[in-house]
Protein backbone atom coordinates (compact mmCIF):
# COMPACT_ATOMS: atom_id res chain seq x y z
CA UNK A 1 0.00 0.00 0.00
CA UNK A 2 0.91 3.55 -0.73
CA UNK A 3 1.58 6.29 1.78
CA UNK A 4 -1.44 8.29 2.16
CA UNK A 5 -1.26 11.81 2.50
CA UNK A 6 -3.95 13.82 3.82
CA UNK A 7 -4.71 17.54 3.04
CA UNK A 8 -7.23 19.75 4.66
CA UNK A 9 -10.50 21.46 3.37
CA UNK A 10 -11.64 24.22 4.83
CA UNK A 11 -14.94 25.04 4.56
CA UNK A 12 -16.57 28.01 5.74
CA UNK A 13 -19.98 27.81 7.24
CA UNK A 14 -22.01 30.91 7.12
CA UNK A 15 -24.98 30.54 9.71
CA UNK A 16 -27.09 33.72 9.31
CA UNK A 17 -29.11 34.09 12.66
CA UNK A 18 -31.92 36.86 12.21
CA UNK A 19 -33.15 38.78 15.86
CA UNK A 20 -36.12 41.36 16.07
CA UNK A 21 -33.38 44.12 15.76
CA UNK A 22 -30.61 42.84 14.31
CA UNK A 23 -28.91 40.62 11.82
CA UNK A 24 -25.39 38.48 12.47
CA UNK A 25 -23.21 36.92 10.30
CA UNK A 26 -21.03 34.18 12.14
CA UNK A 27 -18.90 32.38 10.12
CA UNK A 28 -17.79 28.57 11.25
CA UNK A 29 -14.23 27.50 10.10
CA UNK A 30 -13.99 23.78 10.13
CA UNK A 31 -10.56 21.18 9.18
CA UNK A 32 -11.76 18.65 6.98
CA UNK A 33 -9.35 16.30 6.02
CA UNK A 34 -9.86 15.93 2.00
CA UNK A 35 -7.78 13.47 -0.73
CA UNK A 36 -5.66 14.78 -2.80
CA UNK A 37 -6.78 15.57 -6.03
CA UNK A 38 -3.38 13.92 -7.87
CA UNK A 39 -4.72 10.79 -5.80
CA UNK A 40 -8.25 10.01 -6.93
CA UNK A 41 -7.18 7.82 -9.64
CA UNK A 42 -5.08 5.84 -6.88
CA UNK A 43 -6.78 2.66 -5.55
CA UNK A 44 -4.87 2.27 -2.81
CA UNK A 45 -5.49 6.14 -1.44
CA UNK A 46 -8.97 5.46 -2.49
CA UNK A 47 -9.16 2.83 -0.57
CA UNK A 48 -7.47 4.11 2.66
CA UNK A 49 -9.30 7.14 2.68
CA UNK A 50 -13.22 5.32 2.70
CA UNK A 51 -11.80 3.26 5.47
CA UNK A 52 -10.52 5.79 7.23
CA UNK A 53 -13.47 8.07 7.02
CA UNK A 54 -16.44 5.91 6.04
CA UNK A 55 -18.53 8.47 4.50
CA UNK A 56 -18.24 11.08 6.99
CA UNK A 57 -17.50 13.70 4.67
CA UNK A 58 -20.74 13.02 2.97
CA UNK A 59 -22.79 15.81 3.52
CA UNK A 60 -20.06 18.01 2.34
CA UNK A 61 -19.33 16.07 -0.87
CA UNK A 62 -22.47 16.06 -1.81
CA UNK A 63 -22.80 19.39 -2.09
CA UNK A 64 -19.92 19.65 -4.20
CA UNK A 65 -21.61 16.88 -6.45
CA UNK A 66 -24.52 18.52 -7.03
CA UNK A 67 -23.40 21.86 -7.76
CA UNK A 68 -21.07 19.71 -10.50
CA UNK A 69 -24.37 18.30 -11.72
CA UNK A 70 -26.19 22.23 -11.52
CA UNK A 71 -23.08 23.71 -13.56
CA UNK A 72 -22.63 20.44 -16.57
CA UNK A 73 -24.05 22.48 -19.23
CA UNK A 74 -23.65 25.57 -18.28
CA UNK A 75 -20.07 25.79 -17.04
CA UNK A 76 -17.81 22.70 -17.53
CA UNK A 77 -14.79 24.04 -15.77
CA UNK A 78 -16.32 24.61 -12.52
CA UNK A 79 -18.50 21.32 -12.79
CA UNK A 80 -15.30 19.31 -13.06
CA UNK A 81 -13.30 21.11 -10.40
CA UNK A 82 -16.22 20.71 -8.03
CA UNK A 83 -16.74 16.59 -9.74
CA UNK A 84 -13.06 16.08 -8.45
CA UNK A 85 -13.81 17.88 -4.98
CA UNK A 86 -16.84 15.79 -4.54
CA UNK A 87 -14.24 12.83 -4.45
CA UNK A 88 -11.82 14.25 -2.58
CA UNK A 89 -14.05 14.38 0.21
CA UNK A 90 -16.45 11.40 -0.27
CA UNK A 91 -15.63 8.91 -3.00
CA UNK A 92 -18.63 7.21 -4.18
CA UNK A 93 -19.56 5.45 -7.84
CA UNK A 94 -21.77 8.16 -8.26
CA UNK A 95 -19.11 10.78 -7.69
CA UNK A 96 -16.85 8.96 -10.78
CA UNK A 97 -19.39 8.78 -12.66
CA UNK A 98 -20.27 12.40 -12.29
CA UNK A 99 -16.47 13.15 -13.03
CA UNK A 100 -16.60 11.02 -16.01
CA UNK A 101 -19.94 12.77 -17.39
CA UNK A 102 -17.58 15.99 -16.51
CA UNK A 103 -14.38 14.63 -18.12
CA UNK A 104 -16.70 13.87 -21.30
CA UNK A 105 -17.96 17.29 -21.61
CA UNK A 106 -15.36 19.21 -21.98
CA UNK A 107 -13.82 20.77 -25.06
CA UNK A 108 -10.67 18.99 -24.90
CA UNK A 109 -11.56 15.29 -22.90
CA UNK A 110 -8.40 14.01 -20.85
CA UNK A 111 -9.33 10.33 -22.28
CA UNK A 112 -6.58 8.80 -19.58
CA UNK A 113 -8.68 10.43 -17.04
CA UNK A 114 -11.56 8.92 -18.09
CA UNK A 115 -10.34 5.39 -18.68
CA UNK A 116 -9.08 5.62 -15.10
CA UNK A 117 -12.76 6.54 -12.86
CA UNK A 118 -13.64 3.68 -15.22
CA UNK A 119 -11.04 1.14 -13.58
CA UNK A 120 -11.79 2.24 -10.61
CA UNK A 121 -15.69 1.96 -11.18
CA UNK A 122 -15.40 -1.44 -13.23
CA UNK A 123 -12.31 -4.08 -12.04
CA UNK A 124 -12.04 -5.73 -8.64
CA UNK A 125 -9.72 -3.79 -5.89
CA UNK A 126 -7.48 -6.89 -5.66
CA UNK A 127 -6.53 -6.90 -8.72
CA UNK A 128 -5.93 -3.20 -8.66
CA UNK A 129 -3.19 -3.67 -6.04
CA UNK A 130 -2.05 -6.41 -7.62
CA UNK A 131 -2.77 -8.87 -4.83
CA UNK A 132 -4.74 -11.40 -6.72
CA UNK A 133 -4.50 -12.43 -10.04
CA UNK A 134 -5.10 -16.16 -10.27
CA UNK A 135 -8.37 -16.10 -9.23
CA UNK A 136 -11.88 -13.98 -9.42
CA UNK A 137 -12.48 -11.36 -6.84
CA UNK A 138 -15.67 -9.47 -6.27
CA UNK A 139 -13.98 -7.24 -3.85
CA UNK A 140 -14.70 -3.83 -5.79
CA UNK A 141 -13.93 -0.36 -3.98
CA UNK A 142 -17.42 0.27 -4.60
CA UNK A 143 -19.85 -2.69 -5.24
CA UNK A 144 -19.89 -5.08 -8.49
CA UNK A 145 -20.17 -3.42 -11.81
CA UNK A 146 -23.79 -3.84 -13.92
CA UNK A 147 -23.93 -3.92 -17.52
CA UNK A 148 -24.91 -0.24 -18.34
CA UNK A 149 -21.59 0.78 -17.09
CA UNK A 150 -19.36 -2.31 -18.93
CA UNK A 151 -21.14 -0.95 -21.91
CA UNK A 152 -20.42 2.38 -21.67
CA UNK A 153 -16.81 1.31 -20.68
CA UNK A 154 -16.43 -0.28 -23.70
CA UNK A 155 -18.32 1.87 -26.05
CA UNK A 156 -16.03 4.36 -24.98
CA UNK A 157 -12.67 2.51 -25.38
CA UNK A 158 -13.77 1.49 -29.04
CA UNK A 159 -15.13 5.12 -29.94
CA UNK A 160 -11.46 6.39 -28.25
CA UNK A 161 -8.71 4.16 -29.46
CA UNK A 162 -10.68 1.22 -31.78
CA UNK A 163 -9.15 -1.08 -29.00
CA UNK A 164 -11.05 -3.12 -26.55
CA UNK A 165 -8.91 -4.98 -23.74
CA UNK A 166 -8.40 -8.58 -24.66
CA UNK A 167 -9.09 -11.88 -23.19
CA UNK A 168 -5.41 -11.88 -22.50
CA UNK A 169 -5.10 -9.06 -20.44
CA UNK A 170 -5.09 -9.21 -16.80
CA UNK A 171 -8.08 -6.89 -16.77
CA UNK A 172 -10.07 -7.87 -20.15
CA UNK A 173 -11.72 -10.68 -18.97
CA UNK A 174 -13.35 -9.05 -15.88
CA UNK A 175 -14.71 -6.40 -18.80
CA UNK A 176 -15.66 -9.11 -21.43
CA UNK A 177 -16.75 -12.18 -19.59
CA UNK A 178 -14.47 -14.88 -19.65
CA UNK A 179 -13.65 -14.99 -15.76
CA UNK A 180 -16.63 -13.82 -14.30
CA UNK A 181 -18.81 -15.91 -11.67
CA UNK A 182 -21.60 -18.15 -12.98
CA UNK A 183 -24.27 -15.24 -11.65
CA UNK A 184 -22.48 -12.72 -14.05
CA UNK A 185 -22.56 -14.98 -16.85
CA UNK A 186 -26.06 -13.86 -18.70
CA UNK A 187 -25.18 -10.94 -18.32
CA UNK A 188 -21.75 -11.36 -20.41
CA UNK A 189 -23.58 -13.71 -22.91
CA UNK A 190 -25.46 -10.28 -23.88
CA UNK A 191 -22.78 -7.41 -23.35
CA UNK A 192 -21.14 -8.14 -26.76
CA UNK A 193 -24.40 -7.65 -28.78
CA UNK A 194 -25.83 -4.45 -26.84
CA UNK A 195 -22.14 -2.91 -27.32
CA UNK A 196 -21.60 -3.85 -30.86
CA UNK A 197 -25.27 -2.53 -31.33
CA UNK A 198 -24.91 0.65 -29.28
CA UNK A 199 -25.96 3.67 -31.22
CA UNK A 200 -22.66 5.57 -29.83
CA UNK A 201 -20.36 3.17 -31.33
CA UNK A 202 -18.25 5.32 -34.33
CA UNK A 203 -17.03 2.33 -35.86
CA UNK A 204 -17.21 0.81 -39.45
CA UNK A 205 -18.84 -2.19 -39.58
CA UNK A 206 -17.21 -3.09 -42.70
CA UNK A 207 -13.61 -2.49 -41.54
CA UNK A 208 -11.22 -4.95 -39.73
CA UNK A 209 -10.92 -2.27 -36.74
CA UNK A 210 -14.40 -4.00 -36.29
CA UNK A 211 -13.46 -7.17 -36.78
CA UNK A 212 -10.37 -6.78 -34.15
CA UNK A 213 -13.20 -5.53 -31.81
CA UNK A 214 -15.31 -8.46 -32.95
CA UNK A 215 -12.54 -11.41 -31.98
CA UNK A 216 -12.08 -9.93 -28.79
CA UNK A 217 -15.46 -11.03 -26.96
CA UNK A 218 -14.98 -14.62 -28.44
CA UNK A 219 -14.22 -17.44 -26.30
CA UNK A 220 -11.21 -19.41 -27.20
CA UNK A 221 -13.50 -22.07 -29.02
CA UNK A 222 -15.88 -19.50 -31.24
CA UNK A 223 -12.77 -18.03 -32.29
CA UNK A 224 -11.12 -21.47 -33.16
CA UNK A 225 -14.50 -21.55 -35.04
CA UNK A 226 -14.76 -18.08 -36.45
CA UNK A 227 -10.83 -18.49 -38.02
CA UNK A 228 -12.18 -22.32 -39.45
CA UNK A 229 -15.19 -20.14 -41.70
CA UNK A 230 -14.07 -20.26 -45.21
CA UNK A 231 -15.56 -16.51 -45.21
CA UNK A 232 -12.72 -15.83 -42.66
CA UNK A 233 -10.68 -17.05 -44.68
CA UNK A 234 -11.76 -15.35 -47.40
CA UNK A 235 -11.40 -12.32 -46.18
CA UNK A 236 -7.56 -13.17 -45.10
CA UNK A 237 -6.84 -13.19 -48.97
CA UNK A 238 -8.56 -10.43 -49.71
CA UNK A 239 -5.71 -8.50 -47.25
CA UNK A 240 -2.95 -9.11 -49.40
CA UNK A 241 -3.21 -6.22 -51.87
CA UNK A 242 -0.67 -8.09 -53.92
CA UNK A 243 -2.38 -10.34 -56.65
CA UNK A 244 -0.12 -10.02 -59.71
CA UNK A 245 0.20 -13.12 -61.57
CA UNK A 246 3.23 -12.20 -63.58
CA UNK A 247 6.34 -11.34 -61.02
CA UNK A 248 9.82 -12.17 -59.71
CA UNK A 249 11.58 -12.56 -56.52
CA UNK A 250 14.83 -11.74 -57.93
CA UNK A 251 18.40 -11.38 -56.33
CA UNK A 252 17.44 -7.99 -54.28
CA UNK A 253 14.05 -8.78 -53.49
CA UNK A 254 14.90 -12.21 -51.73
CA UNK A 255 16.63 -11.32 -48.85
CA UNK A 256 14.20 -8.52 -48.23
CA UNK A 257 11.43 -8.42 -45.02
CA UNK A 258 9.17 -6.26 -43.76
CA UNK A 259 10.36 -5.59 -39.82
CA UNK A 260 8.29 -2.82 -39.25
CA UNK A 261 5.26 -4.38 -39.45
CA UNK A 262 5.90 -8.26 -39.75
CA UNK A 263 2.86 -10.19 -39.08
CA UNK A 264 0.79 -7.14 -38.58
CA UNK A 265 2.85 -6.31 -35.55
CA UNK A 266 3.51 -2.70 -35.95
CA UNK A 267 2.69 -2.02 -32.37
CA UNK A 268 2.72 -5.53 -30.86
CA UNK A 269 4.11 -3.82 -27.36
CA UNK A 270 0.97 -1.35 -27.31
CA UNK A 271 -1.47 -4.63 -28.41
CA UNK A 272 0.27 -6.69 -25.74
CA UNK A 273 -0.11 -4.81 -22.36
CA UNK A 274 -4.03 -4.61 -23.83
CA UNK A 275 -4.00 -8.24 -24.20
CA UNK A 276 -5.56 -8.09 -27.77
CA UNK A 277 -5.12 -9.56 -30.44
CA UNK A 278 -5.44 -8.11 -33.90
CA UNK A 279 -6.83 -10.28 -36.29
CA UNK A 280 -4.16 -10.48 -38.17
CA UNK A 281 -1.89 -11.88 -35.71
CA UNK A 282 -4.72 -14.81 -36.15
CA UNK A 283 -4.22 -15.54 -39.66
CA UNK A 284 -0.81 -17.59 -38.96
CA UNK A 285 -3.92 -20.44 -38.60
CA UNK A 286 -3.82 -21.04 -41.92
CA UNK A 287 0.01 -21.48 -42.46
CA UNK A 288 1.86 -24.80 -42.52
CA UNK A 289 4.93 -23.58 -39.83
CA UNK A 290 1.71 -23.07 -37.47
CA UNK A 291 -0.69 -25.81 -38.14
CA UNK A 292 2.50 -28.19 -37.72
CA UNK A 293 2.89 -26.62 -34.44
CA UNK A 294 0.71 -24.57 -32.81
CA UNK A 295 3.44 -22.73 -30.57
CA UNK A 296 5.09 -21.58 -33.59
CA UNK A 297 5.57 -17.58 -33.13
CA UNK A 298 7.80 -17.46 -35.92
CA UNK A 299 8.54 -13.81 -38.12
CA UNK A 300 6.79 -14.07 -41.34
CA UNK A 301 4.91 -11.19 -44.10
CA UNK A 302 2.42 -12.14 -46.38
CA UNK A 303 3.15 -11.56 -49.97
CA UNK A 304 1.21 -11.97 -52.88
CA UNK A 305 -1.93 -14.09 -53.52
CA UNK A 306 -2.77 -16.01 -56.60
CA UNK A 307 -6.41 -17.54 -57.98
CA UNK A 308 -5.61 -20.38 -59.97
CA UNK A 309 -9.33 -21.12 -60.17
CA UNK A 310 -12.68 -20.94 -58.73
CA UNK A 311 -11.76 -23.76 -55.63
CA UNK A 312 -7.96 -23.23 -55.92
CA UNK A 313 -6.06 -20.30 -54.32
CA UNK A 314 -2.35 -19.74 -54.03
CA UNK A 315 -0.59 -17.67 -51.11
CA UNK A 316 3.40 -16.87 -51.40
CA UNK A 317 4.90 -15.84 -47.58
CA UNK A 318 8.21 -15.39 -46.50
CA UNK A 319 9.47 -16.19 -43.33
CA UNK A 320 12.75 -14.90 -41.53
CA UNK A 321 15.14 -16.74 -39.70
CA UNK A 322 17.71 -14.26 -39.24
CA UNK A 323 20.46 -13.35 -36.97
CA UNK A 324 19.48 -10.16 -34.90
CA UNK A 325 20.88 -7.29 -36.72
CA UNK A 326 22.56 -9.13 -39.21
CA UNK A 327 23.94 -7.81 -42.66
CA UNK A 328 21.17 -8.30 -45.52
CA UNK A 329 23.34 -10.59 -47.36
CA UNK A 330 23.17 -12.85 -44.00
CA UNK A 331 19.48 -12.85 -44.11
CA UNK A 332 18.03 -16.21 -43.68
CA UNK A 333 14.80 -15.93 -45.24
CA UNK A 334 12.66 -18.28 -47.60
CA UNK A 335 9.93 -17.55 -49.43
CA UNK A 336 7.19 -20.46 -49.21
CA UNK A 337 4.21 -21.06 -51.55
CA UNK A 338 1.18 -22.68 -50.54
CA UNK A 339 -2.09 -24.11 -52.63
CA UNK A 340 -5.49 -24.19 -50.97
CA UNK A 341 -8.64 -26.31 -51.82
CA UNK A 342 -12.43 -25.55 -50.76
CA UNK A 343 -12.16 -25.10 -47.14
CA UNK A 344 -8.72 -23.84 -46.74
CA UNK A 345 -7.74 -27.47 -47.01
CA UNK A 346 -3.90 -27.34 -48.00
CA UNK A 347 -3.08 -29.54 -51.22
CA UNK A 348 0.68 -28.94 -51.57
CA UNK A 349 3.47 -26.17 -51.14
CA UNK A 350 6.86 -25.77 -52.09
CA UNK A 351 10.00 -23.25 -51.00
CA UNK A 352 9.89 -21.16 -54.46
CA UNK A 353 12.82 -18.97 -53.30
CA UNK A 354 15.53 -18.54 -50.29
CA UNK A 355 18.89 -16.95 -49.01
CA UNK A 356 20.51 -18.77 -46.43
CA UNK A 357 24.54 -19.28 -46.36
CA UNK A 358 25.64 -20.90 -49.63
CA UNK A 359 22.18 -20.97 -50.71
CA UNK A 360 20.39 -18.91 -53.15
CA UNK A 361 17.13 -19.23 -54.84
CA UNK A 362 14.86 -16.70 -56.84
CA UNK A 363 11.71 -17.18 -58.89
CA UNK A 364 9.55 -16.21 -61.75
CA UNK A 365 6.28 -16.39 -61.92
CA UNK A 366 3.92 -16.46 -64.86
CA UNK A 367 0.03 -17.20 -63.68
CA UNK A 368 -0.32 -20.91 -62.82
CA UNK A 369 3.53 -21.77 -64.05
CA UNK A 370 6.71 -21.01 -62.13
CA UNK A 371 10.64 -20.81 -62.55
CA UNK A 372 12.84 -21.60 -59.80
CA UNK A 373 16.77 -20.79 -60.44
CA UNK A 374 19.14 -22.13 -58.10
CA UNK A 375 22.71 -20.07 -57.27
CA UNK A 376 25.64 -21.27 -55.35
CA UNK A 377 27.33 -17.83 -52.81
CA UNK A 378 30.99 -17.96 -52.19
CA UNK A 379 32.31 -16.43 -49.31
CA UNK A 380 35.89 -15.16 -48.06
CA UNK A 381 35.78 -17.76 -45.42
CA UNK A 382 33.46 -20.41 -44.64
CA UNK A 383 30.15 -19.29 -43.65
CA UNK A 384 28.71 -20.04 -40.35
CA UNK A 385 25.43 -18.08 -39.13
CA UNK A 386 26.11 -14.97 -36.88
CA UNK A 387 29.60 -14.71 -37.73
CA UNK A 388 29.42 -11.01 -39.47
CA UNK A 389 33.03 -10.89 -39.88
CA UNK A 390 32.69 -12.52 -43.62
CA UNK A 391 31.85 -11.06 -47.05
CA UNK A 392 30.29 -12.38 -50.14
CA UNK A 393 32.78 -12.62 -53.12
CA UNK A 394 30.70 -13.73 -55.81
CA UNK A 395 27.67 -15.77 -56.81
CA UNK A 396 27.43 -18.92 -59.47
CA UNK A 397 24.09 -20.28 -61.04
CA UNK A 398 23.93 -23.75 -60.39
CA UNK A 399 20.35 -24.92 -62.11
CA UNK A 400 16.83 -24.11 -63.00
CA UNK A 401 13.88 -25.77 -62.57
CA UNK A 402 10.01 -25.05 -64.12
CA UNK A 403 6.86 -26.21 -61.72
CA UNK A 404 3.39 -25.96 -63.48
CA UNK A 405 0.20 -25.98 -60.95
CA UNK A 406 -2.47 -27.70 -61.93
CA UNK A 407 -6.30 -27.29 -62.00
CA UNK A 408 -6.61 -29.73 -59.06
CA UNK A 409 -4.21 -27.95 -57.06
CA UNK A 410 -1.01 -30.46 -57.43
CA UNK A 411 2.64 -28.98 -58.14
CA UNK A 412 4.18 -30.56 -61.25
CA UNK A 413 7.68 -30.06 -61.71
CA UNK A 414 8.19 -29.69 -65.53
CA UNK A 415 11.47 -28.76 -66.47
CA UNK A 416 14.61 -29.87 -64.79
CA UNK A 417 18.01 -28.20 -65.95
CA UNK A 418 20.21 -30.08 -63.80
CA UNK A 419 19.26 -33.75 -65.07
CA UNK A 420 19.64 -32.39 -68.71
CA UNK A 421 22.78 -31.71 -68.11
CA UNK A 422 23.28 -35.15 -66.28
CA UNK A 423 21.68 -36.66 -69.30
CA UNK A 424 24.39 -35.20 -71.79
Amino acid sequence: MKTRITTFLIIGALIILLSACSQRVETIVTEVPALRVSNIFNSDSVYLYMERYKGEHKEIGDFYLNGSKELLKTDPVKALHNAKRAITLNPTKEAYKQLIACLSNNEKPNWGEIENAYILLILPFTDLDHSSKSKFTRDYLFEEPDETLLQDFLVFNINTSGLVWGINSPYGPYVIGFALPDNMKSMAHDLKAKVLSDKRLKIDTTSEDYKNVLIQFLSPQELKDYLAKESTFKYFLSTIKDTTSIFEMDKNYVPQFDYDNFNGRGNWDYYDVLGYTPISYLYKTYIPEAIKDSNWNGAYNFEHTLKINDSINALIYSIDTSTIACPVAMRHIYHRLVIYGRNHRIISTDIVANQSGDELATVKFNHNKYTITHYKRYWEKPYIKGDFDNYLVKTEQLSTSEYEIKADGAIARVFDSTKQESAL
